[in-house]
């Protein structure tokens, strides 16, 4: 993936995220789902997506012929594992930012949001070994 089309895709999934939960917080405003949707929401689409991940980088790490196709889906999974990277440290302030705006945090919040954080810094320092270096 050339850097022009990687920072289109890394915009259009952003916004698209940003779209998504704004819709979704307006709906918890004007009272058509819960308050905890947003939160609840947000931490399943973290979990699926490392799952996502995890289950990326065994295909990864798998020795197998190169082919062309091979090489294209070890690029989108590179990419799609730097995203999640970047997108988990946005969706969990922005859960506690929600949280604090509507009065919903209490200690065992913070604990689940700091192991929440903590788990992405585990996984940046994994990920260096996991993944392996582009030929760039």
């Amino acid at each position: 993936m050339k850097i022009r089309q990687r920072f289109l895709f890394w915009f259009v999934m952003f916004a698209m995220l940003g779209a998504i939960s704004d819709v979704i917080k307006y709906f918890i405003e004007s009272g058509v789902l819960n308050r905890w949707f947003f939160v609840l929401t947000g931490f399943s689409a973290f979990v699926i997506g490392w799952i996502g991940v995890l289950f990326g980088v065994r295909f990864l790490q798998q020795k197998s012929k190169e082919t062309k196709k091979d090489k294209k889906k070890k690029d989108y999974l590179i990419n799609f594992i730097y995203f999640m990277l970047v997108w988990s440290v946005f969706i969990a302030f922005d859960m506690m930012r929600y949280s604090l705006e509507n009065n919903m945090l209490d200690k065992y919040y913070f604990f689940g949001i700091g192991l929440v954080c903590m788990f992405i810094g585990w996984m940046a320092a994994r990920l260096e070994n996991i993944v392996p270096k582009s030929k760039q």
